[in-house]
């Protein structure tokens, strides 16, 4: 893990870069001359770190102490771990490190940039196009297009013509070829990787594009084709995946469609019938309970009431039940044929409009009988009250029985009303 000191250290050497004519070499930067009371104070301050080494000569000897007279020899080795780095320009970074492991924190000189204290409004262009290009490659190794080969330093492309490399580095000053629509390549990769639907084939097809395109391409120079011609190499590659889709999962699954089509119309047809059954049930059936009451004074009244009116509860809650499990399978094929809709509208974006028609269909008559089973579900619980009814106009008991019930509930609801009323002005009266 990068330590505060040692990006402190590399800023320090920024800040040294502009007041002294340092010379630039592979691993260290030099100067000869003499120095200004402010480079002085900053060489010191690097001496002192325990995370850059510092080299000073005055007249070819090896001295630890500066002044603002002499002539000093001074040499400054460069930061360049895993971690940070410090180089002169996007070249030397990309000389050391490769796109897919660049450190977590780089400055470079020329153009000045400090990735830890530099906003992405503020960068130079040439690092943009190392940020899109490293996303690029990123993007293409998480999805399972590259892979890594570290004893021949290649990304590795398995095609069906065989095992493409890609070297991890291109002549010097590629990332200057790098489009600016290789952010469009990402998204094009981000949106066909978004779900799992056909994932071999997706990267297979990706992959066959990558490797087309390298194939008339010298080695050294593919790392710069592909980040170059990324944006039309990934078009052909989506292309390609929708041709391989619209070609055989659409054919083979419009047929299949067609099919269940037909099987859920048989299912709605079926319970369609079995609904207009109970719609006729159910009037009939009331009309026959409410005919059949007997009057007060006639024999037995009261047993054959009781008799008509719990036959005509337990008529009502069957109906109730299997009009409930209607809708519940009802239910269960509008969520099928739903799930179904979004498969195609994910998978088949493109082609979608061409089946909507039958999901609108299928939802429709799925919405059309849902509807009717309430209807009669309703009709069912009100037609059996307007039978409870008759049932107690002819059984003065029972009305009796049920007025005194109501009084009793009257009574104890307005006891309880009063006593919170009492307790409400107590409080208020308590807290006043």
């Amino acid at each position: 893990m990068t330590s505060t000191e040692e990006l402190i250290d590399i800023e320090r050497i920024i800040e040294l870069l502009d007041l002294a004519a340092f010379n630039w070499h592979s691993s260290h930067i030099s100067c000869e001359q003499v120095l200004t009371s402010k480079a002085i104070k900053i060489i010191e301050d690097l001496q002192n770190s325990h995370h850059t080494e510092v080299s000073l000569k005055r007249k070819g000897q090896y001295v630890t102490d500066l002044n603002g007279s002499d002539v000093f020899e001074v040499s400054i080795d460069l930061p360049k771990g895993q971690q940070c780095c410090l180089v002169k320009n996007p070249d030397d970074l990309l000389s050391v490190y490769y796109l897919h492991a660049l450190p977590d924190n780089y400055a470079i000189a020329q153009p000045l940039y400090i990735s830890w204290g530099c906003t992405e409004a503020g960068r130079p262009a040439v690092i943009d196009k190392i940020v899109a290009a490293q996303d690029f490659i990123e993007s293409l190794e998480r999805f399972g297009v590259f892979e890594h080969d570290s004893h021949s330093r290649s990304y590795v492309v398995h095609a069906n013509s065989g095992k493409s490399c890609i070297p991890y580095q291109s002549d010097r000053g590629y990332i200057n070829s790098v489009s600016s629509g290789i952010q469009d390549a990402v998204e094009i990769l981000a949106e066909a990787f978004k779900d799992s639907i056909h994932l071999r084939e997706k990267e297979r097809i990706f992959r066959n594009a990558i490797a087309d395109a390298m194939r008339s391409c010298d080695l050294e120079m593919r790392l710069r084709h592909l980040l170059k011609h990324a944006s039309e190499i990934m078009l052909v590659a989506r292309n390609n995946y929708d041709l391989f889709v619209s070609g055989f999962s659409f054919q083979s699954d419009q047929e299949k469609l067609y099919e269940q089509k037909r099987e859920f119309n048989v299912k709605l047809n079926a319970l369609l019938s079995g609904i207009q059954g109970k719609l006729l049930a159910i009037p009939v059936s009331t009309i026959l309970a409410t005919s059949q009451l007997k009057n007060v004074g006639e024999e037995n009244y009261l047993i054959i009431n009781a008799a008509i009116i719990f036959s005509a509860a337990f008529f009502t809650l069957i109906i109730s039940w299997l009009i409930l499990s209607q809708l519940a399978a009802l239910n269960a094929i509008k969520i099928e044929i739903e799930s179904k809709e979004n498969r195609f509208k994910i998978e088949l974006p493109r082609i979608f409009s061409e089946v909507e028609s039958i999901f609108l269909a299928l939802k429709s008559s799925c919405r059309l009988n849902m509807k009717v089973a309430e209807i009669i579900f309703i009709l069912a619980i009100f037609l059996f009250l307007v039978t409870f009814y008759v049932y107690v106009l002819k059984t003065p008991s029972l009305q009796v029985a049920l007025l005194g019930f109501y009084e009793f509930t009257s009574d104890v609801v307005s006891t309880i009303f009063g006593l919170l009323v009492n307790a409400v002005l107590v409080v208020r009266c308590y807290f006043g």
